[in-house]
């Protein structure tokens, strides 16, 4: 894709000079205004590049297909964005002669601190958006979560895969906290028209495996989080006997995921199985089973 060739690097650079050149991070405020302005455009842009999908017609709905490249030049410049304020952190603290003092934490600190204004900006306009479609009563409108699926896919494989069966090193932690507040913000509770985005962001393979080999453990509360969240959203439309086919293809998701995590971290579900049980509705056999 033309946006990650190294021929835009330079394009990059000096946007990011425009930035600073405004003061456009300097304050809370025009930073989270910068953030929220910027997820909104470019969302609106690429909802706009929507083209039909010929001869395709589901529910009397036709599907669309739409172009990425505009999520995949913001959420590169929100990672730039990142390494910046980090870069900077560290230039003033050995202009200060504390270059000894910026260590690993502190970098993952500064990286966490603007992480957290990028998602909580993000999960906002999805929230927003998600809550303005549902008002448009009488209006063949539903929410369309592709662009921020990809937005947020791509910012957590900034992460990377992680090593199976070595532990993750616990200086992660703050930014996995990061990303599981917001992924929390926009769970199904809130957001059931994000559902299915959600859940395939959560079992990510750049995301999950990193919570459930953390050392120590210390991941394993925000799996438990997440996880409990999506159970707790499907708890009354399992107790009914009917399932219309979006609760039931989300009900398979989750099973899918629960499999995964069973097969490779059983001891995660020994520790939590009975916080998980007790929103399990009785009649659901299959998944208590696998818990």
């Amino acid at each position: 894709m033309l946006i990650w060739k190294s021929g835009n690097d330079q394009l990059y650079a000096q946007y990011l000079q425009v930035i600073q050149q405004y003061g456009v991070l300097k304050s809370e405020d025009s930073a989270d205004r910068f953030f929220k302005l910027s997820t909104e455009i470019c969302v609106d842009a690429c909802l706009k590049t929507a083209s039909p999908v010929p001869s395709v017609s589901v529910s009397g709905m036709s599907p669309s297909t739409l172009t990425f490249t505009i999520m995949d030049a913001l959420s590169k410049l929100f990672l730039l964005l990142i390494r910046v304020a980090d870069k900077e952190a560290a230039a003033a603290a050995s202009s200060n002669g504390n270059a000894a003092s910026m260590n690993i934490e502190n970098s993952i600190t500064i990286r966490a601190n603007i992480l957290f204004k990028i998602l909580n900006s993000i999960t906002k306009v999805l929230i927003e958006d998600h809550n303005a479609v549902k008002q448009q009563i009488g209006v063949a409108l539903s929410f369309d979560q592709r662009p921020y699926h990809r937005l947020l896919i791509n910012l957590v494989n900034e992460l990377g895969p992680s090593e199976p069966k070595i532990e993750q090193s616990l200086v992660f932690i703050p930014l996995l906290t990061v990303y599981t507040q917001a992924f929390l913000l926009v769970s199904p509770s809130t957001a059931p028209g994000f559902a299915f985005g959600w859940i395939n962001i959560i079992s990510h393979p750049n995301f999950m495996p990193h919570l459930l080999l953390s050392k120590d453990r210390k991941g394993w509360p925000l799996m438990h989080k997440l996880l409990r969240s999506l159970l707790l959203f499907l708890q009354p439309f399992l107790k009914s006997i009917q399932m219309n086919d979006a609760i039931r293809k989300l009900y398979k998701e989750t099973l899918r995921v629960l499999l995964v995590v069973l097969h490779d971290f059983p001891e995660f579900l020994s520790d939590y199985y009975i916080s998980f049980c007790d929103v399990i509705p009785v009649t659901c056999v299959q998944l208590r089973n696998l818990v």
